[in-house]
């Protein structure tokens, strides 16, 4: 999961990627699910593959952009992770600021299959208010 909106650090220089999330190993369930009548087949765990970075959950900070939007990429790592040599993966897990989704897919010559985003604002309506203390 890719925050793509992080402000950049000197005003004026475009937004940033933020890596929130990268799991390999998950295959999907065997079991189907329903919910809202739609059935569909979890994607889950069964060996316990370590992230290549841990959940991070969305959090915008309290800056313009106040809106952050939240990419999730479903990615085809069956063979990537068959074959061990996950070095790009782990590289790319071990930086999650200024992330590049493309240029990790890129190298690590992985396609996306399915892809979700989301949108998530902060509450805090204060920015630009003067104090009234």
């Amino acid at each position: 999961m890719v925050d793509p909106d992080i402000p950049p650090s000197v005003a004026g220089n475009p937004t940033t990627e933020f890596l929130h999330w990268l799991q390999g190993g998950l295959v999907s369930s065997f079991n189907s699910t329903t919910i809202a009548g739609v059935t569909f087949f979890p994607l889950t765990n069964p060996n316990n593959v370590p992230a290549y970075e841990s959940y991070i959950g969305p959090a915008p900070p309290n800056e313009v952009p106040h809106t952050h939007r939240y990419t999730q990429l479903l990615i085809n790592t069956t063979l990537y992770d068959q074959s061990g040599n996950t070095s790009v993966l782990k590289s790319a897990g071990s930086a999650p600021t200024n992330f590049n989704a493309a240029q990790v897919l890129q190298n690590a010559e992985l396609t996306v299959l399915a892809g979700n985003s989301f949108n998530v604002s902060n509450p805090d309506v204060s920015i630009g208010r003067a104090s009234m203390a």
